[in-house]
């Protein structure tokens, strides 16, 4: 299990039957999981996978979840305490092609650009 408090920056993360990205800014606050990558340095409220998986389980927002590290860095897994979950987990993503994806996306929005 992984303390969400050692993350920072963008993961990927399995959410019920979903995949999807979350910011981890600090603390063990989730607010959000996003289907994309470029939803989630958006940071829009559209396409929330958290919402209804927590609708699925029967759970509330502040209701505590445990937060499973599959890949260091790459994926965890969201599941209620004391379910057993067996997740389905795809290899970490090249660092040097999650770059390149950010920055276009980023020029594609205005963003800046990082050469």
């Amino acid at each position: 299990m992984a303390s969400v408090a050692s993350l920072s920056g963008q993961v990927r993360v399995i959410c019920g039957d979903d995949r999807g990205h979350m910011q981890v800014q600090a603390g063990p606050v989730i607010g959000a999981v996003y289907p994309t990558a470029a939803g989630c340095r958006r940071q829009g409220r559209r396409g929330d996978l958290l919402g209804p998986m927590l609708d699925a389980i029967d759970a509330a927002v502040g209701d505590p979840l445990i937060l499973d590290q599959l890949v260091p860095g790459a994926w965890y897994g969201l599941r209620q305490p004391g379910q057993r979950r067996i997740y389905e987990v795809t290899r970490a993503p090249d660092e040097s092609l999650a770059a390149i994806a950010a920055r276009i996306e980023d020029s594609k929005h205005g963003g800046r650009q990082i050469h």
